[in-house]
């Protein structure tokens, strides 16, 4: 039998790794938007070309990069290279046990980019990611076994980063919401108003539908093609960075315009600490871009849809604060009109 010291001691010892678990599973439902990696003394141009010498190691691949830049203030400018990547065995998952609105949880990003002296890399979080698009656990099964291979996907790329040189400096970086925010996430704190309560699916609206006559894969290409030849003819300034497919009948279009992406790092960069090398902090929100636009079939019909703006703002961009939103209010309307012209060939 135990003396009554003996069974004090392994009670406080029960009491202290309860306290632990219980700390870090509470940690581990703390999820940033954004992860940065990496820090190194070398310019942009090298960083970017060890960056991609890393990549041609990985079964990964880059489908889309682009060239982002701040605007200019007192002669000095912030510039960033965000690439699109496919991991194709995480694609193929997506495509198989989720909906085609979950495509964009299937879409990752890395962002190489200049604050503070230096040259930092950082990802978008594809866990937080894969709990945004994927809905409501009752929603997808198997949800928790797809959010699992997200974290391993994000560790996966977290290594090939590392393998650029530099020193690693892993970070959270804002918008940091808990895990259980995130399914079903339908906005932030009063501005859930903006957008109306509404989650990722209720969020994607289709600006244009065709009717399958036939044969629902002619269709969608020939859907793809208008969307691909309005995207070039568009005299708004929006270019396509990537397409992905995902799924069968199901594609992913990235789109961006210089403009919109100098306005969005300027939103971010209102409310953070700044410095004479980092006048621009919100570069590291380079990565909330390019803006999906779903191309899928949908029962007899193929959508072109996109995501409302707000929302999708929110998502990215929410660590601004409510003001920076309340004094931006007409960029979300701006930007879905210039998209919805383009997919109907109007722009």
């Amino acid at each position: 039998m135990l003396k009554s010291l003996d069974r004090r001691v392994i009670l406080l010892v029960m009491m202290f790794t309860l306290v632990a678990l219980v700390s870090n599973v509470a940690a581990a439902e703390d999820l940033a938007m954004y992860v940065k990696v990496l820090e190194t003394n070398d310019d942009l141009a090298t960083a970017t070309a060890n960056f991609e010498k890393a990549m041609t190691n990985s079964s990964y691949k880059i489908v889309g990069k682009w060239d982002m830049k701040s605007s200019s203030k007192d002669g000095f400018q912030q510039k960033a290279r965000t690439y699109v990547i496919n991991a194709p065995e995480y694609t193929d998952l997506i495509a198989k046990q989720a909906p085609a609105s979950s495509m964009p949880a299937a879409v990752l990003k890395v962002n190489v980019y200049e604050a503070k002296g230096k040259v930092n890399i950082n990802l978008v979080n594809p866990e937080t990611t894969a709990r945004v698009f994927l809905g409501e656990p009752a929603e997808i099964e198997n949800k928790e076994a797809l959010v699992k291979k997200a974290v391993e996907v994000k560790d996966n790329l977290i290594n090939i980063i590392k393998g650029v040189n530099g020193k690693v400096a892993i970070e959270k970086i804002g918008p940091i919401r808990d895990g259980d925010d995130l399914d079903g996430y339908n906005g932030d704190g009063m501005a859930k108003a903006m957008t109306k309560w509404r989650n990722f699916k209720e969020s994607l609206h289709a600006n244009k539908e065709i009717a399958i006559d036939g044969d629902a894969a002619a269709a969608f290409n020939k859907a793809c093609k208008e969307l691909e030849a309005n995207i070039k003819n568009n005299g708004l300034n929006w270019r396509l960075i990537c397409s992905i497919d995902i799924g069968e009948n199901a594609r992913f279009y990235g789109i961006t315009q210089p403009g919109t992406e100098v306005e969005a790092i300027e939103i971010d960069s209102m409310s953070r600490a700044k410095s004479d090398k980092n006048k621009f902090p919100g570069i590291d929100h380079a990565g909330a871009f390019p803006i999906p636009v779903l191309v899928y079939q949908d029962g007899d019909i193929i959508k072109v849809s996109q995501f409302g703006q707000m929302w999708r703002m929110e998502l990215y961009f929410w660590d601004a604060g409510y003001g920076a939103f309340t004094s931006h209010m007409d960029m979300p309307g701006n930007i879905y009109d210039d998209v919805e012209k383009i997919i109907n060939g109007e722009a």
